[in-house]
């Protein structure tokens, strides 16, 4: 057990948490591709199964399906409300946060280098911006890529990480 390291990436956690809803109450959103992205959910689930049809503002819809399946389920959620659409994202977020610091332990174990880094995870502006204020489909991703690179490195089970990819 690695008991600093635990009580760190936990405080680390509860303070982008609280960070992460700051930024959500205090500063505004920024529409880039979300509004497209519940145009193409809404193309979809008018029907339409064409992908040279399925369009949004920022032109035709170029993600893989799972894409229309995931955001689908963002917008049900929230109900079509950005900013509850934004406390989703903050749980991705914080949800791939605790991935993160997971494998970066795996990786390197008790040593300087877990510390420093994932100190240095939570300091980045850019990142909060695409998870908390833009609702970019790359978050979704990272969260997958992690995860998939956790399973793989906790049991080795490459089939199972596959699938999460």
């Amino acid at each position: 057990q690695n008991r600093p390291g635990h009580a760190l990436s936990l405080l680390l956690l509860l303070l982008e948490t609280l960070l992460s809803h700051l930024i959500i109450s205090h500063i505004p959103y920024t529409e880039i591709d979300y509004l497209a992205y519940t145009s193409e959910v809404t193309s979809y689930t008018s029907g339409e199964r064409d992908y040279r049809k399925i369009k949004g503002a920022t032109g035709p819809l170029v993600y893989p399906a799972t894409f229309l399946y995931v955001y689908e389920f963002i917008i049900n959620l929230s109900k079509g409300d950005i900013i509850t659409a934004q406390y989703i994202f903050l749980f991705v977020y914080v949800f791939n946060r605790a991935v993160t610091f997971r494998v970066y332990y795996i990786v390197f174990g008790r040593s300087w280098k877990f510390y420093v880094s994932i100190i240095l995870l939570c300091l980045s502006k850019r990142i909060h911006s695409l998870y908390l204020l833009r609702l970019f489909n790359d978050c979704l991703q990272n969260l997958s890529t992690n995860l998939s690179l956790l399973i793989f490195l906790s049991d080795g089970s490459y089939a199972l990480a596959s699938g999460v990819y």
